[in-house]
């Protein structure tokens, strides 16, 4: 694990750097999926600028709410220290789509929602999926004590864990779009409730092996309990369409 870069003259949370890399990533694949789809370029860069702040807001301030508010209240100042670390992905999530929503409605193209939904379904599961290395490096949300040959330091990577799912999850997105072109065309935004399907399986299931604080929620972590929300969602979609044809 890297948690600091040091290049001598001054070091960098490695964490950071995957983040900033990250969005250059998300904003260079937006253009490229947004030829692809046939949408304007100019507006979904101005729309992916929301979804990243919003991101980052929710991320940072779920950690904030969720996981240390004893610490914060003390500290107010310190909730503004992003460099410190403490997201939170439900929370950035959430407060994205949210986000994403608001900038909808006001420019009035909600008309767009569902290809908007498409376009960025991929990019949000790689996204994910690089950033839990960034986890790994940093040595962040690690899982329980464990005695397989695979253990770091003597427990689960439930980084690993969930950046492979998660690249299984992305790796099936693409496919599906590419062999259902035309059933997309029609229902644009079913890529992305096979995301919430999908990702949510895989989250609420690695969050049992995780060993990190996982904040004061009864039974199990606020983040299963996203799970679960996203899988009924998502499966509530799957049943009301349940009618409509596919080809896998």
């Amino acid at each position: 694990m890297y948690p600091i870069i040091d290049v001598g003259f001054f070091q960098i949370p490695t964490f950071f750097v995957v983040i900033a890399c990250l969005m250059g990533l998300a904003f260079f694949l937006t253009t490229k999926r947004s030829r692809k789809l046939q949408v304007d370029e100019n507006f979904s860069l101005d729309l992916s600028f929301v979804l990243v702040i919003g991101a980052i807001l929710g991320a940072r301030f779920a950690h904030v709410i969720f996981e240390s508010p004893d610490y914060y209240f003390l500290n107010p100042i310190k909730v503004l220290y992003f460099w410190e670390g403490g997201f939170v992905f439900y929370g950035g999530f959430v407060l994205s789509f949210l986000s994403g929503l608001t900038f909808l409605q006001i420019k009035s193209k909600m008309v767009y929602l569902k290809i908007y939904m498409q376009l960025y379904t991929p990019i949000l599961s790689l996204v994910y999926m690089l950033g839990r290395i960034g986890c790994f490096m940093e040595g962040c949300c690690y899982g329980k004590t464990c005695q397989l040959i695979w253990a770091v330091n003597g427990r689960h990577p439930t980084q690993i864990y969930s950046s492979l799912w998660e690249l299984g999850v992305f790796i099936f997105l693409l496919a599906y779009e590419s062999k259902n072109e035309v059933l997309l065309k029609k229902n644009p935004e079913r890529l992305f409730y096979i995301w919430m399907l999908l990702h949510s399986i895989g989250r609420g299931s690695i969050e049992f092996l995780r060993d990190d604080f996982r904040g004061n929620m009864p039974l199990v972590s606020i983040s299963t309990w996203i799970s679960l929300v996203l899988f009924i969602v998502a499966g509530g979609y799957f049943y009301k369409n349940r009618g409509v044809s596919r080809s896998v």
